[in-house]
């Protein structure tokens, strides 16, 4: 059991030495970080959500749900079949749906129309972002929503869909080699 432990801080670039299970990292490098815990046959593996891990199993659960009730509430066929939600560093959530258009370059992604929210309210320092189909599945960010939410917020973390679970990646380790100018 100790060696899939092992394989799993490998994969999931968990540092090998920490403290007990019950006590939490206190060091001022690590006051971002997030503590949660999964059960691999029988063994206790923990995850730190912090700004250079890779990956997190705590997901804003908040923020899905008012993206899929939105989804719910204004789908409409050709129109609105994505919805966002994001929560800023400040703790305000920010919301939208997705605007097609006939001319397929000029929709606007639901992302794109949460952020916009966000930045006509002044606050779009990112913390988490999410987007659901009309089903209410996360779906992950197109490449130029990718773009523009490490535009606007290189810490962010998105929540997408693996393995059929939600997680929380940070936003350039979806973007990796980011152009900029």
């Amino acid at each position: 059991m100790q060696a899939l432990a092992n394989i799993l801080a490998n994969i999931f670039s968990i540092p090998r030495k920490r403290k007990p299970y019950g006590s939490r990292r206190t060091k001022s490098s690590d006051l971002v970080a997030q503590e949660t815990s999964l059960m691999f046959a029988d063994v206790k593996v923990k995850f730190l959500c912090q700004r250079d891990r890779k990956m997190t199993i705590d997901v804003d659960q908040e923020l899905i749900d008012v993206a899929r009730e939105l989804i719910a509430a204004r789908f409409k066929e050709g129109c609105h079949r994505i919805a966002a939600a994001l929560r800023t560093t400040s703790g305000r959530i920010y919301s939208g749906v997705h605007v097609e258009a006939n001319v397929g370059r000029i929709a606007v992604c639901a992302e794109a129309v949460a952020i916009g929210t966000a930045a006509t309210a002044g606050d779009t320092s990112i913390k988490t972002i999410v987007a659901v189909n009309e089903l209410g599945e996360i779906v992950s960010p197109c490449g130029m929503c990718r773009e523009l939410i490490s535009d606007y917020s290189p810490e962010a973390c998105v929540v997408i869909p693996r393995s059929g679970e939600p997680v929380n990646v940070p936003v350039m380790e979806l973007l990796p080699d980011k152009y900029s100018r």
